[in-house]
């Protein structure tokens, strides 16, 4: 991330060293800067993402 995403607000991402603009693909969710996404979509110069989320085991 280049600057905060929501689902609201499209922000900046970095994809193989091209600027792209983005959204998150779900409501409620937000990422921000230096944070990792995974691209579910593509509409012409919009990348719809979601947040890489990782799993805690005890």
């Amino acid at each position: 991330m280049l600057t905060p995403v929501t689902a609201e607000a499209t922000g900046r991402v970095r994809l193989d060293g091209v600027d792209w603009n983005a959204r998150c693909a779900t409501p409620g969710d937000t990422l921000a800067p230096g944070e990792s996404c995974r691209v579910t979509e593509i509409h012409s110069t919009l990348l719809i993402v979601e947040p890489i989320r990782t799993e805690t085991t005890h």
